[in-house]
């Protein structure tokens, strides 16, 4: 058999090659709100209107699960922006706004960082009026809190790791035995709080007034 021949028989027994199409136009919260409305009694073609796809889709979806709901990844947490949003930041950025406008826009504080920082100076300034200053130094995802005393020493505190929002930050106290920062939880139990939460206990500490722990700062609004 010749080449061309052994070749053209190789193809008559090759199985057809299916073309990918077109990317899907849904996303993952696409598919759970439409199995959520399939709970609520909407029938397919509905279901897939109220989730955002086509009638056809929805309609696709029913029929190659059975009708019953599949089991869906979990959803994705509040520190992950969801893709409406995504895609919101990225037309504004398109029209030209600055990171504060489109923070505005979207009602998210524009810098988790000088949020940070302001929740610990004003806690510092309401409990511990002892302290001439406190500062915040980033490095990757941590930030490492000290105190400024008024002699002019500095005095490592804590390190923080952000948690998912500007409230929530696992705490690390400062071991000036070891100069490290070791894992730790805060009064209340948890290894995350917030960060008034975690300057009172590493204050509380260094600066030998452990009352501060019995005296939770108010929640923050």
């Amino acid at each position: 058999m010749g080449e061309g021949n052994r070749r053209r028989a190789d193809r008559a027994w090759r199985p057809a090659m299916r073309s990918p199409g077109r990317p899907p136009g849904w996303r993952r919260e696409h598919r759970r709100r439409f199995w959520d409305q399939i709970a609520r009694g909407l029938a397919s073609e509905d279901a897939g209107v109220a989730a955002g796809v086509s009638p056809a889709v929805g309609s696709r979806w029913f029929r190659e699960c059975g009708g019953v709901a599949p089991e869906l990844p979990c959803p994705l947490s509040g520190r992950y922006l969801p893709f409406a949003e995504r895609e919101e930041i990225a037309l504004l950025f398109a029209r030209g706004c600055g990171v504060r406008q489109i923070a505005r826009r979207l009602g998210r504080s524009p810098s988790t960082k000088t949020s940070l920082r302001q929740r610990l100076a004003a806690r510092a300034a309401e409990r511990w009026p002892q302290l001439a200053g406190i500062t915040v130094r980033y490095y990757g995802e941590f930030a490492y809190v000290a105190a400024q005393l008024p002699d002019g020493t500095t005095l490592p505190l804590c390190r923080l790791r952000y948690a998912g929002s500007a409230t929530s930050w696992g705490f690390a106290i400062y071991r000036a035995s070891h100069d490290d920062y070791a894992k730790s939880v805060l009064p209340s139990g948890y290894p995350a709080g917030t960060p008034q939460e975690a300057l009172d206990c590493a204050c509380g500490l260094y600066l030998g007034d452990t009352t501060a722990w019995l005296d939770p700062p108010p929640p923050t609004k």
